[in-house]
């Protein structure tokens, strides 16, 4: 339900919600040797565009329902205390779900003028209201204990009548403000018309700076409204909806939003006969790759998956040097190191799956891609400490390549990523470092070293991606969306099983 804010106490300042970078000049120069001066100046400007998105705050408040759904218990008009979860310090209006809100029916709370909302402090009347609510988000896929939110809501009602309201801050608003949960209009052009969802940094410095000469940017949407320009780009739409609405029609689906909306958002596209480009991972459960299988096989959309190895420079080079035939076994080695998430990061809600899904994948996508699909025959997983996402990985495949990952989050997050992956087909072996530094040689000599940057293959993949689509060919085949999808999630169904 919608909620029109009328007073608010702040109860805690959330951490570990997300990346944070500190300024740090030896994090910008490291940053600036392992990918250039371009790269660093755009994550500068995207990360710097995300302040307003990190300040979170758990708040307590009341105010009165302004929409809700039929046959809700808080009416129209109902006046309610709330607890707001992950939002901004003070808003205007706020959505929640039943859970998180409860009846003032008989209250006397005092009048708050219409034009402001009234900010406070917390105090200790609300200590008992952080437990298991903080952070909390309606797309994690994390139950709330309705136990617990009892006892939180009970708080929230004693303390807004023991509150001094007199002594609180006001914050005027404008008068006559409407809800807009979308804005801006679509202009002509020749180019297809792409829409992306998920405005985070991967998409503002990733996909639309290497998108834009094939394709027209229709709309942006994106459910956290502090990530969003004030400034807005014109000749588009702007939009919190997670999902397209039933008005929405476009060419491409760019789709880099939470991992367990990919499948759905790319279902969508494929059944208006549409192309959805997927930022990894492709699915998070059988039952959507089976839903995304089957709309490739009953509609004209195309499909392209988003991992960057595929398009990597690097491909070229190893071919040539293993001289592997198409289907031949490429063994397929890799020790990488993926930064700490933060507590309450996304990546850890239930709903996104574990590292494997959200990182490993990568690894385990490209093993198949340079072994051409080949069936797997065999996953074993352990896993390390239960302090850390430690995993140690091996596959055999039908074709008889071998794969062997140790992904980890122990380390150094000096430059953020690292890896190490070593290819190996009869007598050679091929280094690849970084996704930067290359290194090929067998028994006698060293037959070829090369470098570039580490994010040439997200430049490639997307303008590559972008060209393919306007030029009308095909996507990526079903075989390879099935055999990458089902093997992830395989090793993420061995990785739950194993013992720590």
């Amino acid at each position: 339900m919608r909620i029109r804010t009328h007073a608010l106490i702040t109860v805690d300042a959330l951490q570990d919600l997300y990346f944070v970078r500190e300024r740090s000049l030896w994090r910008l120069w490291n940053y600036l040797r392992e990918v250039g001066l371009l790269w660093v100046v755009r994550k500068v400007v995207s990360r710097s565009k995300e302040s307003s998105r990190n300040q979170k705050f758990l708040s307590a408040g009341w105010g009165v329902v302004v929409e809700a759904p039929p046959a809700s218990r808080f009416p129209v008009g109902a006046p309610v205390a709330f607890v707001a979860p992950a939002h901004p310090r003070a808003f205007e209006r706020i959505v929640l779900p039943p859970e998180l809100v409860q009846s003032l029916e008989g209250t006397l709370l005092p009048e708050i003028p219409a034009n402001a909302i009234a900010l406070a402090d917390g105090g200790p009347l609300l200590d008992g209201v952080a437990a298991g609510v903080g952070g909390w988000s309606a797309f994690s896929g994390s139950p709330l204990d309705p136990d617990r939110l009892r006892l939180a809501l009970a708080h929230v009602v004693t303390a807004l009548k023991a509150q001094d309201w007199t002594a609180a801050r006001r914050f005027a608003i404008a008068e006559g403000s409407v809800v807009a949960e979308r804005e801006g209009s679509l202009t002509a052009g020749k180019k297809p018309t792409a829409a992306l969802f998920g405005y985070g940094n991967y998409g503002k410095a990733i996909v639309l700076n290497n998108i834009r000469e094939a394709l027209r940017i229709a709309a942006i949407h994106e459910i956290d409204p502090t990530l969003l320009p004030l400034a807005r780009e014109g000749g588009m739409l702007w939009d919190t909806a997670p999902f397209p609405r039933d008005d929405e029609r476009y060419d491409v689906y760019l789709i880099a939003s939470y991992h367990h909306t990919h499948a759905r958002l790319a279902v969508h596209a494929l059944r208006q006969g549409a192309v959805a480009v997927v930022e990894k991972p492709l699915a998070t459960s059988v039952g959507q790759l089976d839903d995304l299988l089957t709309a490739l096989d009953v509609t004209k959309g195309r499909f392209f998956a988003g991992f960057h190895k595929r398009y990597a420079p690097f491909n070229a080079f190893a071919r040539r040097d293993l001289g592997t035939r198409l289907g031949d076994p490429v063994h397929y080695h890799a020790i990488v190191f993926e930064e700490p998430l933060p507590a309450r990061h996304w990546y850890r809600w239930p709903n996104s799956c574990s590292r494997i899904v959200s990182n490993g994948c990568h690894w385990l996508d490209h093993f198949l891609f340079l072994n051409d699909w080949s069936d797997t025959v065999g996953v074993e997983v352990s896993r390390g400490p239960s302090e850390s996402e430690m995993a140690n990985v091996s596959v055999r495949l039908a074709n008889g390549a071998v794969f062997s990952l140790v992904l980890t989050d122990i380390g150094s997050a000096r430059v953020g990523v690292r890896e190490h992956i070593e290819l190996r087909a009869g007598g050679v072996t091929v280094t690849i470092d970084d996704s930067a530094r290359y290194l090929a040689e067998n028994d006698k000599r060293i037959l070829r070293r090369a470098r570039v940057n580490k994010m040439t293959s997200y430049q490639l993949m997307y303008r590559t991606i972008a060209g393919r689509i306007a030029r009308g060919e095909v996507g990526d085949t079903s075989r390879s969306i099935r055999t990458s999808a089902q093997l992830v999630l395989d090793v993420e169904l061995a990785y739950r099983a194993a013992s720590r």
